[in-house]
């Protein structure tokens, strides 16, 4: 049995399971191409900044954060800007601005989680309308036969099957991308505090000399 004919016979609740894959598959890869590293930690330029930062080329560095599209160049454009406060206030101001690239980043991701939590109680729900719709025919009949029973119990049972075959991938998938974030703003944290070390650094410098 092909599978058109599969969803022809699971019924019409494999619409949006169907529906439920594709939204998932397309959340996910959507994370994926955002999530890369030239678009959050973007290492390149973190070595730049910091160098430019030692050579107290600060103009450079803003125009350099300017010019870049991640996120570690919005944080270390905040800081740059604001280089003329104290350590503490830097640091306020560039946790603000963290908060919401994490936002950011995690946007999209409960959308998976949200498609693996649905997907098996879409086909529970095939398979408990399917199982009602099934008895019915059977206690209409004259002369029911078990064949007729079986045939209807296995047909209720596919969407079932298709939610768990959505649900499963998507949840690991869930799990990956909370993972992948998590990851991600732990090395454009890690980042942000070498950034700011460089600038309080070239301030204790100029103080000193």
């Amino acid at each position: 049995m092909n599978l058109m004919a599969l969803v022809d016979k699971g019924g019409i609740l494999m619409y949006p399971i169907a529906a439920a894959s594709i939204v998932a598959f397309m959340l996910f890869f959507e994370r994926i191409w955002s999530l890369r590293e030239t678009r959050v930690v973007a290492d390149e330029l973190h070595r730049r900044i910091l160098g430019l930062i030692h050579s107290k080329r600060y103009d450079s560095a803003e125009a350099a954060c300017a010019a870049d599209p991640s996120s570690l160049a919005r944080l270390a454009l905040v800081a740059l800007k604001h280089r003329e406060l104290n350590r503490e206030g830097i640091k306020n101001l560039m946790e603000e601005s963290g908060a919401l690239e994490a936002r950011k980043m995690s946007r999209f991701v409960e959308g998976v989680g949200t498609v693996a939590a649905i997907s098996p109680l879409l086909g529970l729900l095939g398979t408990v309308t399917g199982m009602i719709r099934v008895f019915k025919e059977v206690a209409d009949a004259a002369e029911p036969h078990i064949g007729q029973l079986a045939g209807g119990i296995w047909e209720a049972l596919i969407t079932t099957g298709a939610g768990l075959t959505v649900a499963i991938p998507s949840y690991l998938a869930y799990r990956w991308l909370q993972g992948h974030v998590e990851e991600r703003i732990y090395v454009l944290q890690e980042r942000s505090v070498e950034i700011l070390d460089s600038l309080d650094e070239g301030k204790r410098e100029g103080e000193a000399s």
